[in-house]
């Protein structure tokens, strides 16, 4: 209630501008009031050279928002919030995953166009470009690399040009015709006297590629080129999950393999086992001298065995000198 009564203020203090103008402005407030949260009240207005400008500002959650509108106050053109109360991160905590997530959880209907990491304010953040077809809409997102907080999130409609959204769609059809591999930064219509062009950013090759489209044709009709200081996260974790799939795949060709070996090797000492006992079979005639030792044997020699002493006490408890090893380097073990 609160925020539309300072509404209903700032429509006041515009009383003395010329009527048609003011009707401009009340309907360009009431256009901008819907594409910012409730706990956010109006701040001011300016007139620019795109439109009219609103600002608000959201102190709870430390937000400010400034909506761009056209001259007529009937059409939206671009809104930017500034979470003013965060920074980007001295060091990369979240991946290009979550990074995802967290895209799809606000927008559940959301295709996801580009995706780059950057240096914001000299700390580590995300750039994700992506477009909300359910509801019309392209975003621009900055969000930290240490808990993927929104940082600066700008939206544009898909349809700014009546045509339902298929303006965006014709624009990157056209960028992809010319840089194949490239992928959205960002998107916007800009105004060329009475006509209108599709201003397309794309990213390629370390390169930021401004192309100017033309919005009947679909053709790119101009082409201003940059050194990027954005990086694609996607190359690495690509390369990672192709390692991790190497990785596992001779592990399941490994399981197989023990297999085939340990069947030739059981049948392999069955005909091994069966020679050697054949030759020994035939060193069996070795039972002649048997039979002629024990009677010389029985009749000579009775009492030479007397002669053998027990002189086997020497054999003394020798293994008593056999102690284990000190309880103590056990226990070093478990240091």
């Amino acid at each position: 209630m609160k925020r539309f009564l300072l509404i209903a203020l700032v429509l006041l203090l515009l009383l003395p501008i010329v009527p048609s103008q003011a009707d401009q402005v009340s309907l360009g407030w009431r256009l901008a009031a819907l594409h910012v949260p409730g706990s956010a009240l109006p701040v001011g207005m300016e007139q620019v050279q795109d439109g009219l400008r609103f600002t608000f500002s959201d102190e709870r959650r430390q937000h400010r928002f400034e909506v761009l509108v056209d001259d007529s106050g009937t059409a939206f053109k671009e809104r930017v919030m500034t979470a003013y109360a965060l920074t980007g991160s001295k060091q990369v905590l979240v991946s290009e995953a979550d990074i995802s997530q967290r895209i799809k959880g606000a927008n559940p209907g959301a295709q996801l166009e580009g995706l780059f990491t950057f240096r914001h304010d000299d700390l580590h953040a995300y750039l994700a470009s992506y477009a909300d077809y359910e509801n019309n809409y392209f975003y621009r997102d900055i969000f930290s690399a240490g808990d993927a907080q929104v940082l600066i999130s700008v939206k544009r409609p898909l349809d700014a040009l009546g045509d339902g959204g298929t303006g965006f769609a014709l624009a990157v059809n056209a960028a992809k015709k010319a840089y194949p591999q490239g992928k959205v930064v960002d998107f916007g219509v800009e105004m060329i006297g009475a006509g209108k062009l599709y201003i397309l950013t794309v990213f390629d090759q370390q390169q930021e590629h401004r192309l100017t489209i033309d919005a009947i044709k679909g053709q790119v009709i101009g082409d201003v080129a940059r050194e990027s200081h954005l990086s694609q996260p996607s190359a690495p974790s690509a390369g990672t999950q192709s390692a991790n799939a190497a990785a596992q795949a001779p592990l399941a060709t490994a399981r197989p393999q023990p297999k085939p070996t340990a069947a030739p090797a059981t049948s392999a000492p069955k005909p091994q086992v069966t020679p050697p006992p054949t030759p020994v079979v035939t060193a069996a005639p070795t039972r002649p001298p048997q039979p002629t030792a024990t009677p010389y044997d029985d009749d000579d020699d009775d009492d030479d065995d007397d002669d053998d002493d027990d002189d086997d006490d020497d054999d003394d408890d020798d293994d008593e000198d056999d102690d284990w090893d000190d309880w103590d380097d056990w226990d070093d073990w478990d240091d």
